[in-house]
């Protein structure tokens, strides 16, 4: 039973008692670097002054019989740098076994300056998937990028640099959400993200749906996915930092699956998503990694699936003993913040239910231990965490040890909406009655749609948009209830 549906049936157990009481080629880019105008994250400052920029050269592209349009996926940018960022796209249609492309960035939407361009090649053997490092770019800035294969042209993008470490920031703005189940709902969240005025939006997993166990199932069910044009705006609109949750390989998947399965439902992801990664081998993929934004904050995406050992028999694990580690020597940092992104919930729900074991035995209430080492870190930090998975969103204090009512909130977790994934429509009155149980829960709503966090060196506030009709595609998206977080207190108050 999947672990949405297994919530929803605990919470019916007790609401009426409550009612009555590419294989790529390597590209070469020609790079320079200059400085932009426009806010962007880490501007303002006198370290990035403008400088007198020299344009590259625009290169010419090789002629390729195409028998229709190659960019019909979109394009994306991810994993944004001080000076780089990956970029990404896909070439549908009959294609030849090996396709050059010509990639571009600039500081204008027409290309007239040229930041860098390169050639790279694509092959069957990637699905004719395209992933680049675009490097030398100038900091803190916003840039325009586009591809080029034979005479046809892709749609310009927009994406970011982040500012140096140490820089001064005055706010940082990221969306943050997660599952899109198709079958679900419209993507009018995509359409309001593509549309907001932020720096980078964290994904935090379930980018598909589906019973995919071959390479090619999950191929073709990912190019189903991105066939959504407010999915591809998003993607064009902003850089994305993101990791997997589960059903990007299997529901509830952890460190027993399959390794078959694993290596291509992780291999599909890559070739799908504008990630700094290696290919996928028989071990799998090591996805966290941290992102560092000025002096305002940095990001650390965790991987809460591929090592867990949640649930199970046995030592019992989130994020497994290198991940664990890497984490907390992580924490130790100049920034002012920590934005620690859980795809599943980290700071564990109960209800009176009569069951052996935790009531989401694969969030870190089934690690109870890892769990408490990271709330020990972070009692001396200024953090908070962000989290999907269980199609809500949540305000929580995070503790050592959320059964416990003497333990002390350290951070705040916010669970982001989800894209269009829904609650178990029979569930939802239960949903309300969580806090009656939960003394650290302090916000539940089913709604969907996403969080918008603006960090300041003072503080965070992370406001909710809501999607007003899920089902339909042009639904508005309106402002919920927003939270403060303050440098150096742990708990969240409610502002608007």
């Amino acid at each position: 039973m999947e672990r949405r549906h297994f919530l929803g049936a605990a919470l019916v157990g007790f609401v009426g008692a409550c009612t009555q009481d590419v294989q790529l080629l390597d590209s070469e880019p020609t790079t320079t670097a200059a400085s932009a105008t426009e806010r962007s994250p880490g501007a303002t400052t006198s370290s990035l002054a403008p400088t007198t920029p020299t344009p590259v050269d625009a290169l010419d592209t090789d002629p390729v019989a195409l028998g229709a349009f190659p960019f019909d996926l979109g394009i994306a940018s991810g994993d944004p740098t001080s000076g780089s960022v990956m970029l990404w796209t896909t070439l549908t249609g009959e294609l030849p076994d090996e396709v050059p492309l010509v990639w571009e960035v600039a500081g204008d939407a027409d290309f007239d300056f040229l930041y860098a361009t390169g050639r790279i090649r694509t092959t069957t053997g990637e699905n004719h998937s395209v992933r680049v490092d675009a490097t030398g770019l100038p900091p803190a800035s916003s840039v325009f990028y586009r591809f080029r294969v034979g005479d046809e042209v892709s749609e310009i993008g927009r994406t970011k640099t982040f500012a140096p470490a140490g820089t001064q920031v005055p706010v940082l703005r990221l969306a943050v959400s997660s599952c899109q189940a198709r079958t679900d709902g419209a993507y009018a969240t995509h359409r309001s993200i593509a549309g907001a005025d932020i720096d980078a939006v964290i994904w935090l997993g379930d980018y598909i749906y589906g019973q995919s166990e071959t390479l090619e199932e999950y191929r073709a069910t990912y190019a189903q996915y991105r066939g959504d044009a407010a999915l591809r705006a998003a993607h064009a609109a902003h850089p994305w930092i993101m990791i997997w949750d589960d059903h990007e390989v299997a529901n509830d998947f952890d460190a027993n699956v399959d390794p078959r399965r694993l290596q291509a439902g992780l291999r599909a992801w890559r070739e799908n998503q504008p990630v700094r990664l290696p290919t996928p081998d028989e071990t799998g993929l090591i996805g966290y990694r941290s992102f560092v934004v000025g002096d305002v904050c940095q990001i650390l995406m965790l991987d809460a699936r591929q090592y867990s050992s949640s649930g199970q028999s046995g030592a019992a694990s989130i994020l497994g003993a290198s991940q664990q580690q890497w984490l907390l020597d992580s924490l130790d940092n100049e920034a002012a913040w920590s934005v620690i992104g859980s795809p599943v919930l980290a700071s564990g729900l109960s209800a009176p239910v009569d069951q052996e074991g935790p009531l989401l035995p694969y969030t870190w209430d089934g690690a109870p231990q890892d769990r408490r080492e990271l709330a020990e870190a972070l009692a001396d930090k200024n953090a908070i965490i962000v989290s999907g998975d269980l199609h809500t969103s949540m305000v929580l204090d995070f503790t050592a040890d959320p059964t416990d009512p003497a333990a002390k909130p350290v951070a705040t977790e916010f669970m982001a909406p989800s894209v269009s994934s829904q609650f178990p429509a029979r569930f939802e009155s239960a949903a309300p009655l969580l806090p009656l149980f939960n003394r650290h829960l302090r916000h539940i709503d089913t709604s969907n749609g996403w969080l918008l966090l603006e960090i300041t060196p003072e503080k965070i506030v992370a406001t909710f948009q809501f999607v007003t009709d899920v089902q339909d595609p042009e639904s508005d998206v309106l402002p919920g209830p927003a939270y403060e977080v303050l440098l150096g207190e742990a708990e969240a108050r409610l502002v608007t």
